[in-house]
């Protein structure tokens, strides 16, 4: 998530709007460039309409392109991923990119009325590292103020042991021995 607000930031898009429980992570989502960073309860229309957003209608109504957004759900928590599919604006794109490993129900009328897309991201192709690379090292000091910390190889599972229960790591580098 955070490198995904730090990439659109980047890019030029915006409004950002992050809803984040972790202060910390709040914190680093403004750094990265985030526009509106909030604690989680206010619903997606609410949000967005505080950034003056107004979703249009559906599409035999419109007269021109409707109005549209981009939301990521990179959390991966089922109630999450429901709340954003049912609470989506019409003609949203919704990326899923959180690793969500429950069932979710999803109202597939509701997304053909809304002409909604939904797409997820998993795994990534060696062309897609190589711009990762490129854009990491065009922002080395936005990119690295993401490392909280440093291990060896040797504990890489304690790492991700960390990543789920310290709220003061965001993104654990893994160096390996030489």
């Amino acid at each position: 998530g955070l490198g995904i607000i730090a990439v659109a930031s980047i890019a030029g898009r915006a409004p950002i709007i992050v809803v984040e429980p972790s202060a910390k992570r709040r914190e680093m989502a403004s750094r990265l460039g985030a526009d509106e960073v909030v604690e989680p309860g206010r619903s997606v229309v609410e949000l967005l309409a505080h950034v003056g957003f107004t979703p249009s209608t559906i599409s035999p109504l419109l007269e021109g392109d409707p109005a549209a957004v981009t939301l990521f759900e990179c959390v991966g928590r089922p109630e999450v991923v429901e709340t954003i599919l049912a609470d989506a604006p019409a003609h949203a794109t919704i990326v899923l990119g959180g690793a969500c490993t429950h069932p979710v129900e999803v109202s597939p009328l509701q997304l053909t009325l809304g002409e909604m897309t939904v797409t997820a991201s998993y795994a990534y192709r060696p062309h897609e590292f190589a711009a990762a690379v490129d854009l990491i090292a065009g922002h080395q000091d936005l990119f690295s103020a993401l490392v909280t910390s440093e291990r060896p190889l040797a504990e890489t599972e304690a790492a991700f042991d960390a990543l789920a229960t310290d709220p003061d790591e965001l993104k654990i580098q893994i160096t390996p021995q030489r």
